[in-house]
């Protein structure tokens, strides 16, 4: 019942466009919590628009430098082996193909006042569970080896969705698991990257349909007084 309500809502598109018209999905798999002491050993994004139609999507496993530290228990939860993090493209060489994927689905719209004032404003999400410890490790691997790409990447990232910050209504608990449960959502790759960001963005766009439906029947009350007065 909670997949037909899922499938409605985002496969159907109501009147008003919404506030973001594309939704970035991102997520990291790491050696560890702390983003110095430990890096990302892979990295992944998708695009989609606001209905959930994919614009296109990035993967890698990732080196991230002889430097980084990697925690015995990550390794367990990731499966991923060192072995293959040897192998992997090196983290200097990975951060800017991701960038630009992101930059390819990012889409902004500029604004003015009346005081002569003017600026953007996001037209993306950018989405993901717990997404400020993927956020950190990424910022922290562009200061490491990308600086000058920070700037453009916390430019993109400016307008966020947590899905973490809706478990404990929807679910009762703070993980992705249970949050899936809750909505239905299978997610049979669980604990890699790109298992992780499909079953995030499908937990994303349950939540936005109910928050759009709001939205619209809002504006269709407003009218109503409207017509009223």
């Amino acid at each position: 019942m909670k997949v037909t309500f899922f499938m409605h809502y985002k496969n159907q598109p109501f009147k008003y466009l919404p506030h973001y018209i594309t939704v970035i999905g991102t997520d990291t798999e790491t050696g560890g919590l702390d983003p110095i002491k430990n890096g990302i050993i892979e990295l992944g994004a998708i695009g989609q628009t606001y209905l959930g139609e994919e614009l296109g999507r990035f993967y890698s496993l990732v080196n991230p430098g002889e430097h980084k530290i990697y925690e015995h228990e990550a390794l367990l939860i990731n499966k991923i082996t060192m072995e293959k993090i040897i192998q992997a493209p090196h983290i200097k060489d990975v951060l800017p193909e991701y960038v630009a994927a992101l930059r390819s689905w990012f889409k902004e719209k500029t604004w003015s006042n009346n005081y002569g004032k003017n600026g953007t404003v996001p037209e993306t999400h950018v989405v993901g569970h717990n997404l400020d410890f993927d956020l950190r490790m990424i910022r922290q691997a562009l200061m490491d080896w990308c600086p000058t790409l920070l700037p453009e990447f916390n430019n993109i990232v400016r307008h966020k969705f947590d899905t973490q910050d809706h478990s404990s209504v929807y679910g009762q608990q703070r993980t992705l698991k249970g949050l899936c449960e809750y909505f239905g959502v299978i997610n049979t790759n669980s604990h890699t990257v790109m298992g992780d960001i499909i079953a995030t963005l499908d937990c994303y766009h349950i939540l936005r349909g109910r928050e759009r439906l709001q939205e619209h029947l809002l504006r269709e009350h407003l009218k109503l007084e409207a017509m009223l007065v």
